[in-house]
């Protein structure tokens, strides 16, 4: 009968026979071979009996299913010998002609079964089961204490008990009958401990070698984190555990300022919390500035924690934390892991381990963080898209999200506006109104945002754009014009192209035209609102009186003012228009009418 061969994770061999023509594999209880492995799906793949044979298909698992290494893209056939890799664990398929072959090494430094050189020249002959199997020269020798050893030890005792017991005379006991009996029992205990440490030695191998795969296999955080902290206290039959990471806070400004970047311990996940209302930040905190482990058997007594209030209100007792540390050494943050007094695993060995998990761990953590990182950056990307250049854009994303508040500057702004638009739209219908508004912005915000402009706000029929926020622009009214300029260049073609699509607006809008107004001046620009509702927006004089500079210009025209027209100086031909009455001004303000660039 065909058999899967493999080794749970205990490290003991198991061999599950494939009865029937169908075996699912999985974590689910209702499985045909139920396999306790963090990697594994819950119907994670099946094994199916063909007229030509088995095969393996994949049931759409989290982390593939892999045949001599290779991914499974739907279903495989197998031979005897295939190694089939579920996860963290290894399946070999024997088939029925093979019976006699036997089961391949382990090898702990690769975590995978392998085969002797006898039995890999068996198979590539024709899959003839090879004869003897020695144990391989390269294995290391039994250390002094080891089970064997003790057990062969007791046997002997043993055997002389029961020599002395028919003839007292036939053997001289190393002691009284007792005090002999009891050194056996003391040797079968202390077999009974070497083989508990083994099974810890083969469980903590087993999870290192688990997380090692996560590096690879997984990207996102959440889950990076939840298999991490179920390994770590699985291994180390810890009680409640907590994974801390460092993160950078950007507070919010209040007034002109540039708000410091706060980095702060933040814990990201916890388990088996149960009544337990908080941990040692002390301990975490010594860990992370530190960048060294901590190991305390009983933090009350420890000399080290005696003014730790987190310790004494929180009655921690038995306390491992190791740093979380990333290529280059520095500790982005810490695991922190919590036991009953009495745990062997709360050793120096345990620190041990804990430590080399903890940096296969940062790697995982820092590799699913920069993905994360990545995917936030386009999401705020796609959304600051709609408002920004994107040489703006690249600014606010490197130096953090635009804060609330808002700083006095020097900056340029721009209006538009639809010469008789209220009447214009009297004679459209509002589908069609919307229509045509939504195809002129969409040519005059390509101006804007070609030009590096902020895009403020639509103003009903009009656009109002400002240069010179977030980020500095010292060419920034020549910016401005040649952005109004090109808008003013673009309506014609854009009315021809309406006419040539036969939009239902085309009759009505035929003539269509646009006024501009910029001024440079001193505002206030920056997040405006309340923390429901914000806008990155721009107030004060110099945005009121751009307003209402374009709100004299002529359809087609560009005015800006004497402090815009100084700026660009020598760049530009214009032509002085009469001084304006401007409301809000006592003086006349000088106005002036662009016409090309030079």
């Amino acid at each position: 009968m065909p058999a899967l061969i493999y080794f749970d994770a205990t490290g003991a061999e198991r061999e599950h026979s494939l009865t029937g023509d169908r075996t699912s594999i999985g974590r689910l209880p209702d499985n045909g071979l139920v396999l306790d492995d963090t990697l594994v799906s819950r119907k994670h793949c099946v094994f199916e009996k063909r007229p030509a044979g088995w095969i393996v298909r994949d049931e759409a698992s989290r982390f593939g299913t892999f045949v001599n290494e290779q991914k499974v893209d739907g279903e495989c056939g197998l031979r005897p010998g295939d190694v089939v890799r579920v996860g963290n664990t290894n399946l070999r398929f024997v088939g029925e002609s093979a019976r006699g072959v036997a089961p391949a090494q382990y090898d702990e430094s690769t975590g995978s079964m392998r085969r002797t050189e006898a039995e890999g020249r068996g198979w590539g002959s024709g899959g003839e089961a090879p004869g003897n199997h020695e144990r391989p020269a390269s294995a290391a020798p039994l250390p002094k204490d080891s089970i064997e050893e003790l057990l062969a030890e007791s046997r002997r005792v043993g055997e002389d008990l029961v020599k002395w017991i028919r003839d007292p005379n036939a053997v001289n006991l190393p002691g009284t009958p007792v005090s002999t009996m009891i050194g056996m029992v003391d040797r079968v205990r202390r077999a009974e401990a070497v083989f508990a440490d083994v099974k810890r030695e083969q469980a903590l191998l087993s999870t290192l070698n688990e997380v090692g795969k996560l590096i690879n296999l997984v990207t996102d955080l959440d889950t990076v984190l939840q298999l991490t902290m179920d390994m770590a206290l699985r291994a180390l039959g810890a009680d409640c555990g907590f994974i801390l990471l460092r993160e950078t806070e950007r507070p919010g400004a209040s007034g002109g300022g540039t708000p410091q970047p706060i980095e702060r311990l933040v814990t990201r996940l916890s388990r088996n919390m149960g009544d337990i209302k908080g941990f040692s930040t002390s301990i975490a905190e010594k860990v992370v500035a530190e960048a060294k482990p901590v190991l305390t058997m009983d933090a009350q007594i420890d000399p080290r924690f005696k003014q730790a209030q987190s310790i004494i209100a929180q009655a921690v007792r038995s306390v491992m934390c190791v740093p979380l540390r990333n290529k280059e050494f520095s500790a982005i943050g810490a695991i922190y892991v919590e036991g009953r007094p009495g745990n062997p695993m709360f050793s120096e060995r345990g620190v041990e381990f804990l430590s080399g998990f903890a940096g296969s761990s940062a790697i995982s953590i820092e590799n699913a963080q920069l993905i994360q990182r990545h995917a936030q950056e386009e999401q705020q990307r796609k959304l600051l898209s709609r408002y920004f250049s994107e040489q703006v854009i690249a600014e606010i994303v490197t130096h953090g999200q635009v804060q609330m508040g808002g700083a006095a500057r020097e900056i340029t702004v721009l209006f538009t506006d639809i010469r008789g638009f209220t009447s214009l739209l009297e004679r459209l219908e509002p589908s069609a109104a919307v229509e045509m508004l939504n195809d002129y912005f969409t040519e005059l915000v390509e101006e804007v945002l070609t030009e590096g402009g902020t895009l403020d706000k639509f103003t009903g029929d009009g656009v109002m754009a400002f240069w010179g926020a977030p980020t500095q622009q010292p060419d920034q009214a020549l910016r401005a014009v040649r952005a109004s300029l090109r808008m003013q260049a673009r309506m014609q073609p854009m009315l021809e192209r309406w006419a040539r699509e036969k939009r239902s607006f085309v009759a009505e809008a035929r003539g269509l035209s646009t006024g501009i107004g910029i001024h440079t001046g001193m505002a206030v620009a920056g997040t405006i609102g309340s923390p429901k509702r914000l806008e990155y927006t721009a107030i004060g004089d110099a945005v009121n009186l751009a307003a209402r500079v374009q709100a004299i210009a002529q359809g087609g025209e560009v005015l800006v003012t004497q402090a815009t027209l100084e700026k660009i100086s020598g760049k530009v031909k214009y032509e002085a228009l009469p001084p304006a009455q401007i409301r809000g001004k006592a003086a006349l303000v000088p106005i002036f009418r662009i016409t090309s660039l030079k």
